[in-house]
């Protein structure tokens, strides 16, 4: 297992290579969410970092703006980012990509962070309670105290979006869940340090994807109430300033699949 936390490779891949091509604004925007998806959820999330047991859920969402004739997939771009030089060992998942070595918060097939496409929390589902995908977790990824984490979801189920004769509706397009193994001592198990440490999650964009037919898949990375969210930070003002993702960028996505 020396692909950093990624199983569906064929969809991402596929995913990624679509981005060498110039993206399509979308008429629509997005949301980040501790909890619940959009404002039905929250900007930060306090954790006393008192336990190992349960998951922190985050909801990506978006909402189309327009009418999804022939729908079929989601793409997802998230960085995080650490208040510290570097990222801390609790938020190092996966594997070391240069050594192929497990990082702190990986131990044999047991993943510290889950996907889940069935769970559109107070939002609409896209995927038609179908929906399946993967992601991918870069530790280092833009610098040494960041992370990125790419996420796919599809459904079975090609047509209009649910609700999107109601292009404001809005849609979950993933949700992750952090756990919290590792976090404190158990029997032998040490735990990984930097819990306590504020962190800065930004979704960059939702790419929504058609069949090809369609010649047409919109990305959103319009900010409908906030494209961003902070982990022990209060307030939440020491997230930078960001902004999207441009057409230098999108074309070195598929090199990283090779």
């Amino acid at each position: 297992m020396k692909k950093i936390l990624i199983a569906t490779a064929a969809m991402l891949c596929v995913a990624a290579a679509a981005f060498a091509q110039v993206p399509t604004p979308g008429m629509g925007a997005i949301n980040l969410s501790w909890v619940d998806c959009g404002l039905a959820g929250t900007d930060n999330e306090a954790f006393a970092c008192n336990t190992n047991a349960g998951t922190h859920k985050i909801f990506g969402s978006f909402a189309p703006g327009e009418v999804l004739p022939e729908f079929t997939s989601t793409f997802s771009w998230v960085d995080l980012t650490s208040l510290t030089p570097t990222l801390p060992d609790y938020w190092k998942h996966g594997f070391d990509p240069n050594t192929s070595a497990p990082n702190c918060r990986v131990t044999g097939t047991t993943r510290h962070m889950l996907v889940a496409f069935n769970d559109p929390g107070s939002c609409s589902d896209p995927y038609s309670g179908s929906g399946s995908g993967d992601y991918r977790y870069d530790v280092a990824f833009g610098g040494p105290n960041k992370a990125r984490i790419l996420v796919s979801g599809s459904t079975p189920v090609v047509g209009p979006m649910p609700g999107s004769a109601d292009p404001t509706e809005e849609q979950t397009a993933f949700r992750l869940g952090i756990s919290n193994a590792k976090t404190i001592l158990a029997g032998t198990t040490q735990p990984c340090a930097g819990c306590d440490v504020p962190m800065c999650i930004v979704l960059r964009f939702i790419r929504t994807e058609q069949t090809s037919g369609q010649n047409y898949d919109p990305t959103q990375e319009n900010v409908k109430d906030r494209n961003f969210i902070t982990w022990q930070s209060n307030p939440v003002g020491f997230c930078p300033q960001t902004t999207p993702v441009r057409n230098s960028t999108w074309g070195k996505v598929k090199q990283l699949y090779r």
